[in-house]
């Protein structure tokens, strides 16, 4: 990953709204293609900030942002590139589909690009396929779920060909099955090579779903590395008011009570093994 190509960059990066608080202060950070990275932070964390500023809805009051090592430069020729390679799937749906039906909603980026007939079919059919959408093609946006909808957005930005799609709590009002089925659509666009950067204040998804965590907290990045690293960073966990995820808190449970009991202590994944054993047997 080290070696993958830099899109995206911001360096020293402050913001607040006209006169208030900051609500930026000092971020720094770089995105790679094809990384699948989980922003982490409480509500009022500074996530969706950060996501207006990537996305050139809003400017930094200090610092820098970079697209492929261009700065941001807020000119029309400047913004239909970021737009034709950078995308946002908002927190809430209902936002940002607007057709009759969800092949028209997918196709409509696509053929405002001036493809071909042909391309647009064949665009459209992808994107419905990588997000599991295809049975639905036909079907009124009002008559599917909104866990549907949430996957027909981001078939939205794929039809445009996106190279780094941002997702605005995708999970967000979604049950069990809902959610999964958004954590598989994202792995399976992750492998094929989209990039990907997930705004949450759920832990369990960011443990899931994520092959490196930024924290953030009160404004500030207050982690950046693995999984793993986030959650072991105590101090940064507690000033973004976050907790364990739950796998994680259980497996803390098991070697407290071996602890406790002067056993061997064991893991979570010592018992996936010995289940694996038994399963074999």
């Amino acid at each position: 990953m080290q070696d993958s190509k830099e899109i995206f960059s911001a360096k020293d990066i402050r913001f607040h709204y006209d006169r208030g608080p900051i609500v930026l202060d000092k971020l720094s950070f770089t995105v790679r293609a094809g990384e699948k990275i989980v922003l982490l932070g409480e509500n009022g964390s500074g996530k969706s900030t950060l996501f207006k500023l990537m996305t050139a809805t809003e400017r930094p009051v200090e610092g820098q942002l970079y697209w492929q090592g261009e700065p941001y430069n807020y000119h029309k020729k400047f913004l239909r590139k970021l737009y034709s390679q950078l995308g946002l799937v908002f927190q809430d749906s209902e936002e940002q589909l607007f057709a009759a039906s969800v092949e028209q909603e997918v196709s409509f980026g696509a053929v405002n690009l001036g493809l071909s007939e042909d391309e647009v079919r064949a665009r459209v059919d992808h994107a419905l396929t990588m997000t599991r959408t295809q049975p639905l093609r036909d079907r009124p946006l009002e008559q599917i779920s909104f866990g549907e909808k949430k996957r027909v957005s981001i078939a939205d930005l794929l039809v445009m060909d996106n190279k780094l799609l941002l997702l605005d709590e995708p999970t967000a009002w979604l049950d069990n099955r809902s959610s999964s089925q958004i954590v598989e659509v994202l792995e399976e666009l992750s492998q094929s090579g989209v990039t990907i950067i997930v705004s949450t204040h759920d832990v369990d998804l960011a443990w899931a779903l994520a092959d490196r965590i930024l924290i953030l907290g009160q404004g500030r990045l207050l982690h950046d590395g693995t999984p793993e690293e986030a959650f072991n960073n105590h101090e940064a966990i507690a000033k973004a008011g976050l907790h364990l995820p739950l796998l994680l808190s259980f497996d803390k449970l098991l070697q407290e009570h071996f602890a406790a009991a002067g056993k061997p202590a064991r893991s979570l994944a010592d018992l996936e093994a010995k289940m694996k054993t038994l399963s074999a047997n």
